[in-house]
């Protein structure tokens, strides 16, 4: 294939039916222009080391799901807009043009496995002695994500077996005297690596710049060094993320205002504008689609996503490739509302888990009790507030404080701060009429009461309000929403509650009720988070347990 046969090939893939992202079309644009004018440039094109690239993929196999043990066979974006590009492009001085590729591509759609062929390629043919090949992202579980691959994939073919050897965390090509290994990215531990080649797996998760500052670096006297860069996109709220430093990098390289030659950009997401619930755009980000991400799944992703407003970014930023923001609603008031019934049982006697959110000295205090009965999970919530506080909100015409004190939704505690003594007493009385099974109280201003309450004999525990503590629970209330699980009874101030909660995803999709970025009080809904954990301990999948509560 010449120049000429390639940039056809470019031209068909732009005219394909597939909707394409504005980003994903400049990259293609670009590969033509410098394909077409690059020489002017001083770059040079060689065929030869692109062809030869392409043809190691072709002898690696795959190793899981349905194509297990077959040859990998790139797609055109993989092969003529990045593998290509990469080992093709040359200086006049004979050395390789790209140093740093950035390739921006939704989950599912082959990242890792190019990633561990690319790895195993710079490891057994690139013509470089004791090269040294890194794996790295900020935990070393990630980092064997690709390493495994290439593992996996070495012990897939017979020539690539007697050509390395491999140990737990290594593999060595013996004839060139080169190791690939997977690192973990704590700064204190990269310091003196000469690096051949660094992949760096899911940038988005780096909390700062040092690690990649380190392994740029890293690079000695290689004449032909590499930096993959492989990642979903991530939250556009930290002005410190090297992530979304490298993205805006990236695009800047792609809309033409850099020259810089040396950096290699790919990156396949839905635009701005785009209707994130419309088939065809998931075709748009997603360039694998039917290949390895399947239709279906995306289908099943975005049906959620719709539902709870917490996925909506998930779903965005994992399946469509967008940036968003850190902190979203979560709960979907609509969805809440198919929950409520007018036939509540009669739950007198019934056991029940319990879940406290203590208020500081002037707020709202609230008890959830959850009743597991088959299927169903019946909700209850009990709210009290310094009666001064509920005059000074009904001064400020802030909500309805006054018609819920009068419809018995919250009851006003004597005086201008909160009586943890009336709320104790309340809570005694309250557990006359059903069994308190299990008991979690927040552990910020509860010492007293939960004192109380384990002196009564109560099965009391203090559960501080962590990602690690909140995260398997407020999964499983938002799965049970979901499932139409829950059943109510149309609390108005649980309900103003529920759509006042936001979350602030982590890097894995766990999530948890963030007080400081909701828009107003959600104190009830944590407790019921609180109080479905202790149902879900006593099922015996303590999530307290398996993430190591602190309990007092």
């Amino acid at each position: 294939m010449n120049q000429k046969q390639r940039i056809k090939v470019l031209r068909r893939y732009l005219a394909t039916k597939r909707l394409k992202a504005e980003l994903e079309v400049l990259a293609v644009e670009r590969q033509i222009d410098d394909l077409t004018h690059g020489h002017k440039r001083g770059l040079v094109w060689n065929e030869t080391q692109a062809q030869r690239a392409l043809t190691f993929f072709k002898h690696l196999r795959h190793w899981k799901g349905k194509w297990a043990g077959q040859p990998v066979e790139l797609e055109t974006f993989q092969s003529d807009l990045i593998i290509a590009p990469i080992f093709g492009w040359y200086r006049e001085d004979g050395t390789r043009r790209i140093t740093t590729s950035y390739v921006e591509l939704p989950r599912k759609n082959g990242k890792s496995t190019l990633a561990a062929g690319l790895g195993l390629k710079m490891l057994l043919a690139d013509d470089e002695q004791g090269a040294e090949i890194y794996a790295a992202a900020t935990k070393f579980s990630q980092a064997m994500i690709v390493f495994n691959d290439a593992k996996q994939m070495r012990s897939q073919s017979p020539e690539l077996m007697k050509r390395t050897t491999q140990a737990k965390w290594l593999l060595y090509h013996k004839s060139s005297s080169s190791s690939f290994i997977p690192l973990a990215s704590e700064e204190c531990n990269l310091d003196g690596l000469n690096s051949h080649c660094n992949i760096i797996d899911e940038l988005h998760q780096h909390r700062t710049r040092g690690v990649w500052d380190k392994l740029i670096t890293s690079h000695g006297s290689r004449m032909n060094p590499l930096d993959f860069v492989i990642t979903t996109a991530g939250v556009g709220d930290d002005p410190n993320s090297i992530a979304l430093e490298r993205h805006d990098y990236a695009e800047k390289i792609l809309r033409g205002h850099s020259e810089d030659d040396s950096t290699w950009a790919f990156i396949a997401c839905a635009d701005k504008e785009d209707d994130w619930t419309d088939p065809k755009i998931w075709a748009k980000a997603n360039p694998n689609l039917g290949v390895s991400v399947y239709p279906r799944f995306l289908e099943n992703q975005c049906t959620q996503a719709r539902e709870i407003l917490a996925h909506e970014n998930t779903f965005r930023r994992y399946y469509l490739n967008q940036w968003t923001e850190q902190v979203t609603r979560w709960l979907d008031v609509k969805l809440w509302d198919e929950c409520k019934t007018d036939l509540m049982p009669d739950l007198t006697g019934a056991p029940c888990f319990v879940g406290v959110d203590l208020a500081d000295t002037n707020d709202i205090n609230a008890m959830a009790l959850v009743f597991p009965q088959g299927d169903t999970t019946y909700l209850k919530l009990y709210c009290w507030c310094p009666e001064a506080t509920i005059r000074k909100r009904v001064r400020e015409g802030k909500f309805a404080y006054d018609d819920w004190v009068k419809q018995g939704y919250i009851e006003t505690t004597p005086g201008e701060v909160t009586n943890q003594n009336y709320i104790l007493q309340r809570i005694l009385e309250i557990a006359k009429r059903y069994e308190f099974v299990q008991l979690g109280i927040d552990s910020w201003q509860s010492l007293a009461i939960y004192s109380a309450l384990d002196n009564y004999g109560f099965d009391v525990m203090q559960i501080p309000q962590t990602l690690q503590n909140f995260a398997g629970p407020t999964k499983e209330f938002e799965r049970r929403l979901l499932g139409h699980e829950f059943r109510h009874d149309g609390n108005p101030v649980l309900r103003w509650m529920v759509g006042n909660v936001c979350v602030r995803p982590n890097e894995n999709s766990d999530i948890r009720p963030d007080k400081a970025k909701s828009s107003e009080k959600i104190d009830g809904v944590v407790a019921m988070i609180m109080a479905l954990g202790r149902s879900m301990s006593d099922e015996g999948s303590s999530i307290y347990e398996t993430r190591g509560v602190i309990e007092i």
